[in-house]
């Protein structure tokens, strides 16, 4: 049966051509942060937080963390962008993600409207928090009918997607006065990075410095966040990987004519798949994870 769907695909030439030629990026396919990943994240952890938690208690060692240590952490996490947020303040959480920290905020009645461009997100959060209030766009290019001002805006591992001239022109916008825009990111410290995700540093902190916002707190959690990279990283190597290789190598064990067929380009593309971005070492080297609070002033 499965031969038979083989030779029927190769027979349909105009759609075997049509795979042939077709352009994919082999960093989206290859690389372990793209929104596959994220689909994975949020059925393993069943909290619908999309991001890389905070470890109050950094742990010398990896394999000593348990799934519950990761849980925590992104309910940790939560709670350090919650510590910002004045009570009574209407709140935008720009990036929401699946909905973990607008479901959080919202059980902690406060004020907080969703914003992500992404249908999945959308409609996941529309159909799981049907109470919570979403809005469908780019941060970017709200609409006037929907620039309300907020006292509080929170970029949570969101700003990296969005253009910096632009980012900070909509804030200054839509931020009240004396208004609070929480940022917790990673930003690249290195220009040449194996993984190019994330704002430069040095760019974010020049476009701040000539935009009248004030920082009034800065603070690099980037050992924090740490652990739960490393803890990826061990399950990735020391399981996922092995499992694969495992899985295909009893696969054409059983099927000699199919490995002949495509042994070697499984092979091929095995060897493309990149861990660098679960690499905690890799991500100490060329990227920091920041927390910025900054405030408009009345002059700004």
């Amino acid at each position: 049966m499965l031969l038979k769907l083989i030779i029927k695909k190769l027979i349909n030439i105009k759609q075997l051509l049509r795979s042939l030629f077709k352009k994919v990026n082999p960093e989206e396919q290859w690389n372990a942060s793209n929104d596959i990943d994220l689909k994975l994240y949020a059925r393993i952890f069943g909290n619908d937080f999309l991001h890389y938690g905070y470890f109050k208690e950094i742990p010398d060692d990896p394999e000593k963390i348990s799934l519950h240590d990761v849980k925590q952490a992104m309910q940790h996490y939560a709670d350090l962008i919650i510590e910002h947020i004045p009570a009574g303040s209407k709140v935008l959480d720009v990036g929401c993600g699946t909905g973990g920290l607008l479901a959080k905020l919202h059980g902690k009645n406060i004020d907080a409207t969703g914003l992500t461009p992404n249908d999945m997100q959308y409609n996941h959060i529309k159909k799981k928090h049907p109470a919570l209030s979403v809005i469908k766009n780019a941060f970017e290019d709200l609409e006037a009918s929907q620039n309300t001002k907020f006292d509080v805006i929170i970029n949570s591992e969101s700003f990296q997607y969005i253009d910096i001239e632009k980012g900070i022109a909509k804030v200054k916008e839509i931020l009240t006065d004396n208004g609070r825009w929480v940022v917790i990111d990673y930003f690249r410290i290195n220009e040449n990075a194996s993984n190019q995700s994330g704002h430069l540093l040095k760019d974010f902190e020049r476009h701040l410095s000539g935009s009248d916002l004030e920082v009034t707190e800065v603070k690099d959690i980037t050992r924090n966040v740490l652990p739960n990279l490393a803890y990826a990283y061990m399950l990735a190597s020391t399981l996922a990987v092995p499992l694969v290789e495992h899985s295909i190598d009893k696969f054409f064990i059983r099927k000699p004519f199919l490995s002949y067929l495509f042994g070697d380009a499984v092979i091929y593309y095995k060897d493309k798949i990149r861990l660098d971005t679960l690499n905690p070492k890799v991500f100490e080297r060329d990227k920091k994870y920041m927390l910025y609070v900054i405030r408009r002033s009345y002059s700004s």
